[in-house]
């Protein structure tokens, strides 16, 4: 199944009672909805600001691509591996429980089972396109995978998935920083990057059916603004090929 079919089932059953009923009604959902899906996404990017976010902003911004060579590691060891094992969370933690605290308090079990599903979906997706479970560079290219589709109005070519899951584990592999994290700060990593590019993706895939220029300028901001934060550099130059993806001069 391709990617488009994933996202777009994944967000129209999930989310009709929070939000493709709404769409039809409502224009301001979308900058509303955006706001209490990234509330976190601040703190988050702050907190793992040295571990995860400048390395691949600087490698990036170097030309880092699929195929290019990692730099040298501080220490002589072998790459650190992008999986990690799975770990307990207690209740009222997790991840997409919190993303749904942000929202007013009849929405959030809505929001949370939304959160739930697209994080499951994602799951699937990265199962059908080969890439293996729990895997933290699959959560970053997804990321990267839904601001980009968000940003431009455009569903992503599948066959460009893969070679930018490459490009980010070469990134996290080379930096020692990354190595240092542990199972469970992994974890909320993955899940933070999967919800987030799920959400900006699925909702990419519902403005293909449903035109709404409201809905489109919100998703083309976030999309825009997530990946330039992520960056630090104007994504405007921003391409996702056979190789990865690249930023122009």
């Amino acid at each position: 199944m391709h990617l488009r079919a994933f996202l777009a089932a994944s967000f129209c059953l999930a989310a009709a009672p929070l939000a493709c009923a709404q769409l039809d009604s409502d224009g301001g959902w979308a900058s509303r909805d955006y706001e209490y899906a990234t509330s976190t996404l601040d703190d988050f990017t702050d907190r793992f600001a040295s571990d995860l976010v400048d390395p691949v902003a600087r490698r990036i911004r170097e030309g880092g691509t699929a195929g290019a060579k990692a730099p040298a590691r501080k220490v002589k060891t072998a790459p650190a591996p992008t999986t990690f094992k799975s770990v307990s969370v207690a209740t009222g933690q997790s991840v997409a429980h919190r993303m749904a605290a942000a929202y007013p308090a009849k929405a959030q079990a809505a929001a949370e089972d939304l959160f739930d599903t697209l994080l499951e979906t994602h799951d699937e997706v990265q199962a059908q396109l080969g890439v293996p479970p729990n895997d933290l560079a699959g959560a970053l290219a997804s990321f990267i995978a839904g601001n980009w589709m968000a940003m431009n109005n455009v569903p992503f070519p599948d066959k460009n998935f893969q070679p930018l899951v490459r490009q980010m584990r070469s990134i996290l592999e080379a930096s020692p920083e990354f190595s240092d994290l542990t199972n469970a700060e992994r974890q909320e990593i993955y899940q933070n990057l999967a919800i987030n590019g799920m959400f900006m993706a699925a909702a990419q895939a519902r403005l293909e059916d449903n035109s709404d220029r409201a809905f489109e300028a919100s998703m083309r901001a976030a999309g825009r603004s997530n990946l330039e934060e992520w960056l630090s550099a104007d994504p405007s130059g921003l391409r996702i090929t056979s190789k990865g993806l690249e930023l122009a001069p």
